[in-house]
């Protein structure tokens, strides 16, 4: 097909301008892609019916830097993004969202609320850059309803966990908040 000019497809439903523009819904569209909806929602769907197929979205830049947002249907439906430069493979995902609400980064199978996994020996970093402030805050806010059989002012902790060759996890060190009241003399 050959065109010249612009072209519409279905009494306005697809719309293809002289410079390549694709609109669907609109006959104006502003942008490569342009999808208009009037309706309270307006989605696009990628569906892959494939018996364990990925539906995703490349993003590409230079021709050599891929980013992949898709989903991995071998592997419990969990939403991914990744980068290698490469083609999709889930398990160099960068960071993994559970169907269930976990979060992995550098992980696949993130075993807690939120997992972080890594070689490097700086796995995370609180940075104040600001002048206003004396340092950087990292807070754990216990902002549970009822005790649940734990005592009432216990608020948190950060625990030091290291494995040994065999998985077993011992702890070396623990950080917990206490909250007294001013009389407590604490």
């Amino acid at each position: 097909l050959h065109m010249l000019g612009t072209m519409s497809i279905h009494e306005g439903v697809l719309f293809v301008t002289g410079t390549g523009k694709v609109g669907i819904g609109t006959t104006s569209p502003s942008d490569i892609l342009h999808i208009q909806g009037n309706a309270s929602t307006t989605r696009l769907q990628i569906e892959n019916t494939a018996a364990d197929g990925d539906p995703m979205l490349m993003l590409q830049t230079d021709g050599a830097t891929n980013w992949y947002i898709g989903i991995d249907d071998s592997d419990a439906d969990k939403l991914m993004f990744m980068s290698d430069g490469g083609a999709w493979d889930p398990a160099a995902a960068a960071v993994t969202f559970t169907t269930d609400g976990k979060v992995g980064i550098g992980t696949n199978s993130p075993s807690n609320l939120f997992t972080i996994e890594s070689t490097s020996a700086f796995m995370a970093v609180a940075r104040n850059t600001s002048n206003d402030v004396a340092g950087a805050v990292i807070t754990v806010d216990n902002s549970r309803g009822g005790n649940n059989g734990v005592a009432e002012d216990y608020c948190g902790a950060i625990r030091f966990n290291a494995n040994d060759a065999g998985g077993t996890s011992t702890q070396y060190a623990k950080i917990s908040g206490i909250v007294h009241s001013p009389t407590d003399n604490a």
